[in-house]
C-alpha cells in the first residue's frame, strides 16, 4: 500500500509554501518522510519560471510577483484557486 502525506496548508503566501516545498524536498530526497501532497490557496500573486519572459508586461500597482527556479513561464495564484504541490 502507498500512504501519501497531504498538507491542508489553507491560505498561505508563495514565499511560506515556497519554503516548506524547500524543506520537504530535502527530507523526501533522503527517504526522512514519504510522499507529500501540499494544498494551498495564495493571496494574488503571478509567479515568473525560468521560461517567464517580462518584456511586455508590466503588474499593476500593488500586484504581487515572484521569480521561482522552477519551469514553466507566468502563473496567476489567487483567492478561490486550490493549489496542489507534489513532493514525490
Amino acid at each position: 500500500m502507498i500512504s501519501t502525506d497531504i498538507i491542508l496548508a489553507g491560505n498561505s503566501t508563495h514565499k511560506n509554501v515556497d519554503h516548506l516545498m524547500v524543506e520537504l524536498q530535502k527530507k523526501r530526497i533522503n527517504n526522512e518522510i514519504q510522499d507529500t501532497l501540499i494544498f494551498v490557496e495564495h493571496p494574488e500573486i503571478v509567479t515568473i519560471g525560468r521560461r517567464g519572459m517580462l518584456d511586455n508586461i508590466q503588474a499593476p500597482d500593488g500586484f504581487a510577483s515572484s521569480s521561482v527556479d522552477r519551469g514553466g513561464g507566468l502563473t496567476w495564484h489567487g483567492p478561490g484557486q486550490l493549489v496542489g504541490y507534489p513532493i514525490l
